[in-house]
């Protein structure tokens, strides 16, 4: 049997990370299949800067060919140019500057309205520090 600690007081899951842009490092990347049976590459990112240093975010991107402008987008914001084959592995540790809007669903369940953060553009990590275009 495996223990484990855990100190729930520290506990901010009950947080939602606000809208807004984040300094953030991959710590986990896998290829993986989405409920529709497509593939998708998905990441655990940490933000590693400002008020919500150490909240993890995850993003999904699909690897579908028709949205492949979106892979290259990502991969050019994580520093990647040319002629890129990666092993998911190559992406951890690398940073990005995340746009993360609120997304509000419908529980089909409950009828419950729920509020989550969602990464809506991944940008090379030095326009976290730009100011924004309004």
């Amino acid at each position: 049997m495996s223990k484990f600690t855990y100190n729930l007081e520290e506990d901010s899951s009950d947080q939602n990370l606000p809208a807004g842009r984040y300094l953030a490092k991959i710590t986990e990347a896998e290829e993986s299949t989405s409920n529709a049976g497509h593939p998708k590459l998905v990441t655990m990112l940490k933000i590693i800067k400002g008020d919500y240093k150490g909240y993890y975010i995850k993003h999904h991107i699909s690897l579908q060919p028709h949205v492949r402008d979106i892979v290259m987008r990502f991969l050019k914001a994580v520093g990647y140019s040319g002629n890129v084959t990666l092993d998911t592995d190559d992406l951890v540790g690398r940073r990005a500057c995340l746009v993360v809007d609120i997304e509000v669903i419908k529980d089909k369940r409950t009828g419950e309205i729920k509020e989550f953060p969602k990464v809506i553009a991944v940008l090379p990590a030095d326009e976290y520090e730009r100011p924004k275009n309004d």
